[in-house]
């Protein structure tokens, strides 16, 4: 008989050690099944990173390098009408005098700021606030762009807006609507007259090569959007 009970005894022992084996067994299964999950949403996260990076990046090269509607075509609209440029041009997105309180991106949320309305809101810049009533001064960027690649197919778009560092529109050497001089912003060395030559030496250029010849700065912000809505913003200063 005693013999019988120790049999009995280790049989349910037995029993009970299986028992208890597969329950860590199921526990370590559940350990591996959300380490699993969280190694595959930490990749695509890291991935997720690295395309808004890449997409980022590229549609700042886009709009700094950009002949279609980027800076250089910005260079080249003030190049092109350079005599042109002492009165403001709002559509066309020019403005001959500095834009202080101007805020590019809208990204302030500032109902007092100067804003641009680059999405070309009918109601203009009242999106850019958030329960706020814009009384700021809403500003219009030249015509959307459409930037392609070497197949001819749309890539992104490009806006500019230009604004000349003065304290006023008019002749960079006269004097304002209150008879005030007209201060602009300029390199070190300034000549007393403008070129629009960008130094280059020809018939067109009849100034004496040696002299400085400067004029005010310009001031030109871009902004890309591409077909994944990712929106960048670049800024460039030149002068002539």
């Amino acid at each position: 008989m005693i013999t019988s009970k120790y049999k009995l005894s280790s049989t349910l022992l037995r029993r009970a050690q299986r028992g208890v084996s597969l329950i860590f067994t199921l526990i370590a299964l559940v350990v591996l099944m959300l380490t699993s999950i969280a190694l595959v949403r930490s990749v695509d996260t890291a991935t997720l990173v690295m395309g808004n990076l890449g997409f980022k990046q590229d549609t700042t090269n886009q709009g700094s390098n950009s002949t279609a509607g980027g800076a250089e075509a910005a260079v080249t609209w003030i190049t092109n009408n350079y005599p042109s440029l002492i009165k403001t041009q709002e559509a066309l997105g020019y403005y001959a005098s500095s834009l202080d309180d101007l805020d590019p991106t809208g990204a302030a949320h500032d109902a007092t700021q100067a804003a641009v309305n680059w999405a070309e809101n009918p109601l203009g810049c009242v999106e850019l606030t958030k329960g706020t009533d814009y009384n700021g001064t809403c500003l219009t960027a030249a015509k959307k762009v459409a930037i392609t690649d070497g197949a001819g197919n749309t890539i992104a778009w490009a806006k500019y807006l230009i604004s000349r560092l003065c304290s006023a529109d008019g002749d960079p050497t006269g004097k304002d609507a209150s008879g005030n001089a007209i201060v602009c912003s300029r390199p070190t060395s300034v000549g007393t007259s403008t070129s629009t030559g960008k130094g280059a030496v020809d018939v067109k250029t009849p100034f004496n090569p040696g002299a400085p010849v400067v004029g005010p700065y310009f001031r030109i912000v871009v902004r890309v959007e591409d077909l994944r809505n990712t929106v960048s913003f670049t800024e460039t200063l030149v002068h002539f």
